[in-house]
């Protein structure tokens, strides 16, 4: 067996020096990222989220939750799908549909295996491209990794909206102030990086992991009206939050919207928060004003 486990790793799992499991599977699977529909389709092994006979901790499923999310391969859930309770099938929902284009490791040299896994999203005519940002530490132990716009790869000109996702921080950046993050050990974030346009937009979405590019299929900011309006499409029954960013002189007057059950929710950092229930489909209006 050691002469068999010797060939495999070294002509089939890329030397990587460990037995076939959830974290090489997903290691590889980044590796060969760029092979994405050209050989075959990506499988970063089974999706499990269950919390119940299982010794997985929520950072762990967030890890593999933005890593599958991201290669936009094959997702297959291993779960006893009845056993699961309602947040643990909120991750799955996160990624349906799933996504079919793949990140690419943009440290593939000088990380073995990369930490940085970016995807540029560009959607419908309503959004300006924009990309999500996987940074995962392999390691056990806490790791910082440093995020600037040379580091990710943006561009120089403009500043950005960096939303973390799993943690919901949110801040801003441009090429004289980068930033300096920290991954305690088996962790990963989600960055939603977006241009910043200087007007109220969209920043980040609970409803898909794209934070975007799936379930929005309207978005128009009225100069004239000082309104936003937006449509989700999902099928079934959904609920989760939108970020939007207000720059000054901005501010929220009203929400209208023919979902279910609605709230907004303004930020110190001009965030705002819309959470939403709705079934299939909904149409939001938020009325702002300016001070």
């Amino acid at each position: 067996q050691p002469t068999l486990y010797w060939i495999l790793n070294t002509f089939f799992f890329a030397g990587l020096g460990e037995q076939p499991s959830m974290i090489s599977a997903l290691k590889t699977d980044m590796i060969r990222s760029f092979m994405h529909k050209k050989f075959w389709l990506n499988d970063p092994d089974c999706l499990l989220v269950r919390q119940i006979r299982s010794s997985l901790h929520p950072h762990e499923i967030e890890f593999e939750v933005t890593f599958m999310g991201l290669c936009g391969g094959i997702l297959l859930s291993s779960d006893n799908l009845p056993e699961l309770r309602p947040q643990d099938l909120e991750y799955i929902k996160f990624l349906l549909p799933p996504y079919e284009e793949p990140a690419m490791p943009i440290d593939l040299f000088e990380n073995s295996p990369p930490m940085y896994f970016k995807l540029e999203i560009a959607p419908k005519k309503f959004f300006e491209p924009y990309h999500l940002i996987g940074l995962f530490n392999w390691t056990k132990k806490k790791r910082t990794v440093p995020i600037s716009v040379e580091k990710l790869q943006l561009g120089q000109d403009g500043s950005y909206h960096i939303f973390d996702y799993w943690t919901k921080k949110y801040f801003q950046m441009d090429a004289d102030h980068p930033e300096i993050g920290y991954l305690q050990k088996n962790t990963a974030k989600l960055l939603v990086i977006r241009p910043d346009t200087g007007m109220p937009q969209l920043i980040a979405s609970s409803f898909h992991i794209t934070q975007g590019a799936v379930e929005v299929t309207n978005f128009k900011f009225n100069s004239d009206s000082n309104e936003i309006l937006i449509e989700l499409t999902k099928p079934g029954p959904n609920q989760g939050k939108l970020y939007f960013s207000l720059p000054p002189p901005f501010h929220e007057k009203q929400l209208i919207t023919d979902a279910t059950e609605s709230s907004m929710f303004r930020h110190q950092n001009g965030l705002l928060t819309i959470e939403i229930q709705f079934e299939e489909q909904t149409h939001i209006t938020i009325k702002l004003e300016k001070a």
